[in-house]
């Protein structure tokens, strides 16, 4: 009967916030950062990406964010800005939506390096941060000009601390081979043409769609899917207008 309720209670807690996803990945990576530095369990290896060994291990494309093996007081940077973005995003979208994105925008960065590693001969590891900078690229799309505090005391607009991301993963990996700089970035490209080009529900929204005698002013869905930020600001923009309308006219007494 208790193991029963420490069940439930773990469930509760993993989905109280509505981002489970983000929280297991968060707990996940404390749990391995454990097991690597006290009991040294070699076998957490088969999960980390490495370029020379992934065709080998392909599942690393996918499983290297889940694995921590630096220190804690970087794990904790790490977590702390994927629950802020990562939570954000998954709130927005939903947990297997966001889910979804965040592990194939890990392939995708994996696979950048991946590339960036054959043309270099180079071997290149692979961790958190990687596809940490691509979630720090479209939580920033959604709302570019929003302000946060950078390191806790530096007012900084999110579309600066996208460049600033992406800029470090260059900067890493370009000292090594300023071709492999660039591959590495990959991810991050794919994340901003992916807000740009406003989600994979264009695929849903076309679905939607099947009756054409059947008019849809707001689709189902259509606010918690729709993050892109041009639509945003068209939609913002024809609103203002709108009123602005309304106003001239006295028709808003």
């Amino acid at each position: 009967m208790r193991n029963g309720r420490t069940a439930q209670d773990f469930v509760y807690w993993l989905k109280k916030d509505r981002a489970p996803v983000t929280k297991s990945i968060v707990l996940i990576n404390a749990i391995t950062l454990v097991l690597l530095a006290v009991v040294h369990l070699g076998a957490l290896g088969l999960l980390m990406f490495n370029s020379s060994t992934a065709v080998a291990m392909p599942w690393t494309f996918f499983t290297y964010p889940l694995v921590c093996d630096g220190d804690i007081l970087g794990l904790v940077f790490a977590c702390y800005w994927l629950w802020i973005a990562g939570g954000s995003l998954e709130r927005s979208w939903g947990s297997m939506e966001f889910g979804i994105y965040f592990f194939a925008m890990s392939a995708v960065s994996a696979l950048g390096l991946f590339i960036g590693g054959l043309i270099t001969g180079v071997q290149v590891p692979a961790g958190l941060w990687i596809p940490l900078a691509g979630l720090t690229v479209s939580f920033a799309m959604r709302n570019p000009e929003e302000t946060i505090l950078f390191m806790f005391f530096l007012p900084l607009k999110l579309k600066y601390l996208a460049m600033i991301s992406a800029a470090a993963i260059f900067i890493s990996f370009g000292r090594i081979n300023i071709l492999l700089g660039l591959f590495s970035v990959l991810g991050c490209a794919a994340c901003y043409l992916h807000a740009r080009s406003g989600s994979l529900t264009d695929f849903r929204s076309a679905w939607d769609r099947h009756d054409d005698k059947v008019i849809r002013i707001h689709p189902k869905h259509a606010v918690r899917r729709d993050f892109n930020p041009i639509h945003w600001y068209q939609a913002r923009r024809e609103e203002k207008r709108l009123k602005d309308l309304f106003k001239r006219s006295g028709m808003d007494e």
